[in-house]
């Protein structure tokens, strides 16, 4: 049985722990280093490079302060909606749009508690027409984004089961419909209405003829 293993966190030595204060205050001669360090060490820069996580932060931050609960709180509710959103077995697209749908409803929900708590406090009516335009602004790139994933999703291809076939291939199919006879009742023969007609009406002409 094979056994799993945990990746250990990542620690800094002193040396580079140095190395990063020194990038971090601009200092161009350690770059060379530090680049070589980011080929070695892509996780590192691939969260502190995430300006999605660093918004989402940002904007839990303003609706948290602080307070410890409502940070992990909003945290855990923000990645259930971008599950909610992603579905199952995401595809690259789709999870950037769902990362985007998760983000604009953490701004939308938090400019109508901010807008709620300033009226509380008196606005003047200056402020709360801004803050009602960017509440406004907020809801509409909401549902922007996810009318732009439902848009992605009808136009991206049915996935495909391990046998190679699609997944709406394997559905059902309503019965065709039979095309209704033409046949006259009681014609065994089955011949439609219109030329069991044609006879007698070439007998008229014959009998006009004789006339």
């Amino acid at each position: 049985m094979s056994q799993t293993t945990q990746s250990e966190p990542f620690v800094l030595s002193e040396k580079l722990q140095q190395l990063l204060l020194r990038a971090e205050q601009g200092d161009i001669e350690v770059l060379p280093a530090l680049r070589m360090f980011l080929d070695e060490h892509p996780e590192f820069w691939k969260e502190t490079g995430d300006l999605g996580h660093l918004a989402r932060q940002a904007w839990t931050s303003l609706a948290a302060g602080p307070n410890l609960i409502v940070s992990e709180s909003v945290g855990r509710k923000f990645e259930e909606v971008r599950a909610a959103a992603a579905g199952t077995d995401p595809g690259p697209l789709e999870a950037i749009l769902a990362q985007q749908v998760a983000m604009t409803w953490l701004r939308s929900n938090y400019l109508d508690v901010h807008l709620a708590q300033n009226r509380q406090r008196g606005l003047s009516v200056g402020q709360a027409a801004h803050l009602h335009r960017l509440q406004d602004l907020a809801q509409r790139q909401h549902m922007r984004a996810l009318k732009t994933l439902a848009t992605v999703r009808r136009l991206l291809p049915a996935p495909s089961t391990p046998d190679g076939e699609a997944e709406a291939d394997l559905l059902p199919h309503p019965p065709e419909k039979h095309r209704e006879s033409t046949a006259v009742p009681g014609d065994r023969f089955g011949k439609s209405r219109s030329s069991s007609r044609r006879p007698e009406a070439h007998g008229r002409k014959q009998r006009r003829s004789r006339v």
